[in-house]
C-alpha cells in the first residue's frame, strides 16, 4: 500500500509543475489540493463507516502538524516555479536522512548504516547541484527543495511520534485540514489567492493523487514507523522524474542521473538496515550449526575398538 501511494505521489509533482507553468500561486494550488484531499478522505470515511475525528486530544496536534506540511508544500511549489519537477522531487526525497538526524537530536544514536546513508545522500545532492548549475534548475530551486525536505521530515517525525492513538484516515484528513487552513491564511495575507477553477481538471487530479498518497502514508506510519515509511515513499522520486520526462519533456543529464542513483541507493540502504542485521544473525546461526557438525564424531561400531589396530 505504501509503495502504491508513493508512485501515485509522483504525479503530484508533475501536476504542480504544470500548474506553476500556468502562473498559479503556491497558496492557491496547495490550499485547493489539500482542501480537496481532506474532503475526499472525509467522504471515504463516511462510505467505509470509519471514525472522522482523531483520538481525544489529537485533533489539535493533527492540525498543527498540518502547518508543518503546509510550509514544506509551499516551499516545494516555490522550487517548482524555479526548476524542473524531476530534480525537485529527487532533492525533496532526502527527507529520510533528515529524519535520522532529527532522531539523533532527540537522543537516538544512529547506526553506522544510518550515518552512511546520510553521507551518501548529501553527496548525491552535491552531484545534482553541480550538474544543474546553468541549466533550467536554479540554485534557489535547489535550496528551496532542500528546505522543503527538512520541513517534511520534521512534520513526518512529529506525526509519527505525537499522534499515535488515532486511526490513519482521520489523522490524514485533519492534517490535510491543517495544511489548507495555513495556506488560506498565507494566501489571504499576501493577496495570492486565485480562482482555482480555471484549471479544475489538474486541480482535481492533484487532490485525488494527494488523498491516495496521504492515506497510504499514514497507514504506513502506523505499521512501520517514520523512517521506513520515508524510505518507501522515496519511490515517488523516480516516478516523478520519469513522468516529468515523458509528460513535460524535461531533459535529464547523465550527472543528474548519477546523483539520483546515489540518493536512492542511500535511502534504500537505510531501509535495509534491519534486513542487514537479520542477515548477519542468520550467518552466525549457520556458522554455529556447521561448527557443531564438524565437531560431531560417529559412534564406534559394536566389537570394533576405538583405538587404531597396530
Amino acid at each position: 500500500m505504501a509503495i502504491f501511494g508513493a508512485i501515485v505521489y509522483g504525479t503530484t509533482s508533475v501536476i504542480s509543475k504544470a500548474l506553476a507553468d500556468q502562473d498559479f500561486t503556491g497558496p492557491t494550488v496547495v490550499a485547493f489540493r489539500f482542501g480537496g484531499t481532506a474532503a475526499l478522505l472525509f467522504l471515504m470515511g463516511l462510505i467505509l463507516k470509519q471514525p472522522l475525528v482523531p483520538a481525544r486530544g489529537e485533533w489539535v496536534k493533527s492540525i498543527g502538524i498540518g502547518g508543518g506540511f503546509a510550509i514544506s508544500s509551499l516551499l516545494v511549489f516555490a522550487a517548482l516555479q524555479r526548476g524542473d519537477a524531476g530534480i525537485v522531487s529527487l532533492l525533496t526525497s532526502l527527507f529520510p536522512a533528515w529524519v535520522v538526524m532529527i532522531e539523533f537530536g532527540f537522543g537516538h544514536k544512529p547506526s553506522k548504516v544510518a550515518v552512511l546513508s546520510v553521507v551518501m545522500s548529501l553527496f548525491g545532492v552535491g552531484v545534482i547541484a553541480v550538474a544543474s548549475m546553468g541549466g533550467s534548475t536554479s540554485l534557489s530551486s535547489i535550496l528551496l527543495s532542500l528546505a522543503s525536505s527538512v520541513g517534511y521530515a520534521g512534520a513526518l517525525y512529529a506525526s509519527g511520534r505525537l499522534v499515535t492513538d488515532s486511526e490513519p484516515l482521520p489523522k490524514a484528513a485533519w492534517i490535510a485540514v491543517g495544511v489548507t487552513i495555513v495556506c488560506l491564511i498565507a494566501g489571504a495575507a499576501t493577496g495570492e489567492l486565485q480562482n482555482p477553477l480555471r484549471s479544475w481538471q489538474l486541480m482535481s487530479a492533484n487532490s485525488i493523487a494527494s488523498a491516495i498518497n496521504y492515506l497510504c502514508l499514514f497507514v504506513a506510519l502506523e505499521k512501520i514507523g517514520p523512517t521506513r515509511s520515508g524510505v518507501i515513499i522515496n519511490l515517488y522520486a523516480p516516478s516523478a522524474m520519469f513522468l516529468a520526462w515523458v509528460l513535460l519533456g524535461e531533459a535529464v543529464s547523465g550527472a543528474q542521473i548519477v546523483g539520483a542513483i546515489i540518493i536512492l541507493v542511500a535511502v534504500a540502504i537505510l531501509g535495509m538496515e534491519d534486513s542487514t542485521a537479520i542477515f548477519f544473525k542468520l550467518k552466525d546461526k549457520v556458522a554455529d550449526v556447521v561448527a557443531e557438525k564438524v565437531a560431531w564424531k560417529p559412534l564406534p561400531l559394536p566389537g570394533v575398538d576405538e583405538e587404531s589396530p597396530e
